[in-house]
């Protein structure tokens, strides 16, 4: 006689099996998020500390030139200041949640404005309009024929170049029926170069080692007048200094001017460093990157440490629209393009 299977006792002993197996994968689960939390806790907590950081040396800036450093680097604070509140809410440490929340609105505070604020303007405009670029070529590099293309795809009305040598002044000009030019075999010549009639040049002492120069651009629509800016960079305290003295000199110059200002170039300096918001506060020039976002210039070469040095600034008659940066073209800076519209009445 045979026995019966022990359906009972096989059925008891699978779902022990099932419940032990499911113990050790909760455990498991129970680790993975305990090991998380501990550790994003603590990597917040490491991470918070330069974007903290970052918020002290905007505040310093005025004060220590390392800290002024710290102000060409917002839109990355942002991102930076976003991923480590990310880890820290991970984490669950609230207090470093709460500190790099503070960091994210102080920078956010300097970016964000950036991308509204811009002239509202018909999407074309048939008169008064004007294409402008500035470019810091770089003294060092000697082939012209990414320069020459970049000049012959966009065709400026007016064209300002930093770092100009008398090798590139040689090239240049050929694009150009009129210039005015100081080529320097260092880093710190200038010109002005467009197909239209260039007057009343002159030069503008920043420092013993630089001069700007400034010309009027006679447009079918009017005269504008045009400068062109390269400051010294601000590698020490001592170049930090001249920077700053450069850009007073710049605002103090551009005060006493009437009629359409335009004021190009390598300012060494982004839109949120203290002289640069001063030469906004106190003057009427506004920059072409309100309503843009900052369309940054420099390094060409490295997208994570870029920030906008190379800027375009004009008068209340100007407004702008469509500006952006160009391709590379072997410098370390990239090109900046903006169309400029006859927007207000010249100034009395």
């Amino acid at each position: 006689m045979r026995s019966r299977p022990k359906t009972g006792w096989t059925d008891m002993q699978a779902n022990e099996n099932q419940t032990s197996e499911a113990l050790q994968v909760e455990v498991v689960k129970t680790t993975w998020a305990e090991w998380s939390r501990r550790h994003c806790h603590w990597i917040a907590a490491l991470l918070a500390l330069p974007a903290i950081a970052g918020v002290v040396g905007n505040i310093t800036s005025q004060f220590w030139w390392v800290s002024d450093l710290t102000t060409h680097f917002q839109w990355q604070a942002v991102l930076y200041s976003f991923a480590v509140l990310i880890i820290a809410l991970l984490g669950n440490n609230r207090f470093v949640a709460a500190m790099v929340f503070v960091s994210l609105l102080w920078h956010g505070s300097f970016v964000a404005p950036m991308y509204w604020g811009g002239h509202r303007l018909p999407p074309k405009t048939p008169t008064g309009q004007f294409k402008a670029m500035t470019f810091n070529v770089y003294a060092g590099k000697r082939d012209s024929e990414q320069v020459d293309a970049l000049i012959q795809q966009e065709l400026p009305d007016v064209l300002c170049v930093e770092e100009l040598t008398t090798h590139w002044h040689r090239h240049i000009k050929e694009h150009f029926a009129h210039h005015v030019a100081i080529p320097n075999d260092g880093a710190f010549g200038g010109g002005i170069y467009s197909p239209h009639e260039l007057a009343d040049v002159q030069e503008i002492y920043l420092s013993d080692q630089n001069t700007s120069l400034q010309a009027t651009l006679q447009l079918p629509e009017g005269p504008v007048t045009v400068i062109v800016v390269h400051c010294f960079p601000c590698v020490s305290a001592d170049g930090t200094q001249l920077r700053d003295r450069q850009i007073k000199a710049i605002q103090e110059h551009v005060a006493s001017l009437e009629g359409p200002v335009l004021v190009m170039g390598d300012f060494n300096a982004s839109p949120w460093t203290a002289p640069m918001r001063s030469l906004i506060t106190e003057t009427q020039l506004h920059s072409s990157l309100r309503g843009a976002g900052p369309q940054c210039s420099w390094p060409a070469g490295n997208l994570l440490l870029r920030t906008p040095i190379d800027h375009v600034f004009g008068s209340p008659e100007l407004a702008f629209r469509n500006r952006r940066v160009g391709p590379a073209c072997g410098s370390d800076h990239l090109p900046v393009i903006v169309d400029c519209i006859f927007s207000k009445p010249r100034r009395d």
